[in-house]
């Protein structure tokens, strides 16, 4: 009986399992307070360590794995290991993916202290008052880079836009548009931070500007659907199209003088396409704006317009050929055919016209249709090679589009300039030609890349995520033994076919092109303002990028696989290899340098940019002990 009391009286107060010190090392019983009751009495300091023992070893494991990744990448290494590309295959990498309006809530609440002298109105995000501010911001900062709507008449004046404070992010916004266009609009212009903003890549400034653009996106979604219900509804009653669009015109403004009303959702949607590519990460969402833009154009016939020239017959070509443009960016971001564009020559809408560069439209879409048909190429390369088929009709078609490359690539060249007093003429858009031109050739080498990837480096895998077509490791290999294996396996295909360019061409290929696209990238201009430059907006050039930055690091690699890699180590370099490493480092850098400039606006790109800004910094401070 009395055990039975005892063992009662010993449940009814378990030891603490928070023992502090002094309890602990004197093995007394600790009640868990602060202070406890022992060291209460003996007027003694009560503190608390969590002790190291028991519990799972999983962390010290990992230690252990993080100590061995750091001596691989030492410079006494003469070769890389697994350890030393793990930063940039981790999971997560590629198209980084925006919380939830809720969570980004959320992270405004949690995000980092503001200092004393810091108020949260120092926080502000991008918004206009009116329609022709907006029209006015739209072609300081987008119409360069994505020309929807007509030339400007004059030039654009000040950029005045209303310093929304992240105090009132809870307020209804001062100006609110009825424009499905100007809401779209309003989505990408909130993404860019202002200028006079020191911390626009803080947490909470990031959030804030997401979750604006995502209320003007949703806006502008809701007019687009009220917009088309509205068309619906009229031809439900059989009235004719152009008094269904005389209707609506009645009930808005349009937006800009030379686009009329109807056009506008088409301009939304393509808008939000490159917004939920590049903003959102979801190219899902992407696609389905771009399909729902180019049925609307077609619905409308805007695809077999005629040589007219009226007041809105600059604007109608321009809503078909960027439909046209974004629908195949959706089959080359996904590398499928994912929409049905139909035959060019069912096409009788002309090109819009560029008084400073007359062939700039049909060299720019010219670019992407070569870049569209390279991955169609790319899908029976690999179908043909899985199932050891004949190569002979697919190395036709690869010198074919081969050619086809240079033959464009001749006509970018071949370009004059306008005199200097035209470039000061908005009208003359000369910005906006510079660059179609510079996307024209970054396109051009990024399908020369697609064409010669397998070739030069057997597209063996290096990023962890599956950017484009670029594949994905199973598992991770020594460099030494991937640039073994890359060779092997070309070795072997070379035996059984008689591919048109040699390992050699096709590097050099590779690699020329991968350079061109760093330094076109590097020169693509910026808007200029008052107040100083801004970064870049409506990025379509991301797959491109990843491309070239592949080319740039296998070429890297293949220079440290035998016979090289002991010449590297012991620092005896010859001066084209020399020299070839420093191309290689800086056009990666040119390339991180404008993704970065890129993913200040436009979140999703940083998945990109972190990704290559790992295996920069994992590859070439390794060969900076070397050198130098």
């Amino acid at each position: 009986m009395s055990q039975a009391k005892r063992a009662v009286k010993k449940m009814s107060m378990p030891p603490a399992k928070l023992a502090c010190l002094h309890c602990r090392a004197s093995r007394t019983r600790c009640d868990g307070k602060l202070p406890c009751h022992n060291c209460e009495i003996r007027a003694r300091d009560c503190s608390f360590v969590p002790s190291k023992r028991g519990g799972s070893r999983k962390r010290r494991v990992q230690r252990k794995s993080a100590s061995e990744s750091e001596a691989s990448r030492s410079p006494s290494s003469h070769l890389l290991t697994p350890k030393s590309i793990e930063h940039f295959i981790n999971p997560g990498a590629g198209l980084r993916r925006p919380e939830t309006i809720g969570e980004q809530q959320s992270l405004c609440a949690k995000s980092e202290t503001l200092s004393v002298t810091e108020s949260i109105d120092d926080h502000c995000a991008r918004i206009y008052n009116s329609e022709q501010a907006v029209l006015n911001a739209y072609y300081i900062f987008l119409h360069q880079y994505f020309p929807i709507l007509p030339p400007p008449k004059t030039r654009p004046t000040l950029d005045c836009p209303i310093q929304w404070p992240l105090s009132a992010a809870e307020k209804m916004i001062p100006h609110q548009s009825i424009s499905p266009l100007s809401l779209a609009l309003s989505a990408v212009l909130a993404l860019i931070p202002l200028s006079q903003e020191t911390r626009c890549t803080a947490a909470a400034c990031v959030s804030f500007r997401k979750a604006l653009a995502q209320k003007f996106s949703q806006a502008a979604l809701q007019r687009i659907d009220a917009d088309s219900e509205y068309l619906d509804f009229i031809s439900d009653r059989q009235i004719g199209s152009m008094a269904a669009v005389e209707q609506l015109s009645t009930s808005r403004d349009p937006l800009h003088p030379q686009t009329p009303v109807e056009l506008e959702s088409i301009l939304a949607l393509l808008l939000l396409s490159n917004y939920e590519h590049t903003e959102r990460a979801n190219s899902l969402k992407m696609t389905a704006r771009a399909s729902q833009a180019l049925i609307i154009a077609k619905n409308m016939f805007l695809h077999r317009l005629g040589l007219e020239n009226d007041t809105f017959s600059e604007a109608k070509r321009r809503a078909w050929w960027m439909a046209y443009f974004c629908a195949h960016l959706c089959s080359v971001v996904r590398q499928s055919a994912c929409l049905n564009v139909d035959d060019d020559s069912h096409f009788t809408t002309p090109y819009p016209r560029l008084e400073s560069n007359p062939e700039a439209w049909l060299i720019f879409l010219e670019a992407l249709r070569i870049g569209v048909a390279s991955v169609k190429f790319t899908a029976s390369y690999n179908k043909h090679l899985s199932s050891h088929a004949d190569m002979s009709r697919i190395f036709e078609q690869m010198k074919m589009l081969d050619k086809w490359v240079l033959q464009v690539s001749v006509r970018i060249e071949s370009y004059v300039p306008v005199s200097s007093s035209m470039e000061l003429d908005p009208a003359y858009e000369s910005a906006t030609a510079e660059v179609m031109r510079r996307l024209a050739r970054i396109r051009l080498s990024s399908t020369r890349i697609r064409l010669h990837r397998f070739q030069a480096f057997s597209d063996t895998p290096l990023f962890a995520e599956n950017h484009c077509d670029l594949s994905v490791p199973n598992t991770l290999n020594t460099a030494s033994s991937v640039t073994s294996n890359a060779e092997a396996s070309i070795a072997a295909y070379n035996m059984i076919q008689s591919p048109p360019f040699t390992n050699d061409q096709s590097t050099e290929i590779c690699v020329a092109s991968a350079l061109t696209i760093a330094r076109q990238l590097q020169r693509l201009p910026t808007p200029k303002t008052s107040d100083g430059v801004i970064c870049r907006a409506m990025p379509t050039c991301t797959c491109c990028a990843m491309q070239a930055s592949y080319v740039l690091l296998m070429q890297f690699y293949k220079l440290h696989a035998i016979p090289h890699a002991a010449q590297i180590s012991s620092g005896d370099l010859s001066v084209d290899t020399e020299r070839l490493i420093g191309e290689l480092r800086h056009g990666l850098e040119d390339i991180i340098g404008a993704m970065n400039n890129f993913a200040v606006s436009f979140e999703a790109i940083a998945g990109m940019r972190d990704e290559i800004e790992s295996a920069y910094y994992i590859a070439f401070p390794y060969v900076a002990t070397v050198l130098y």
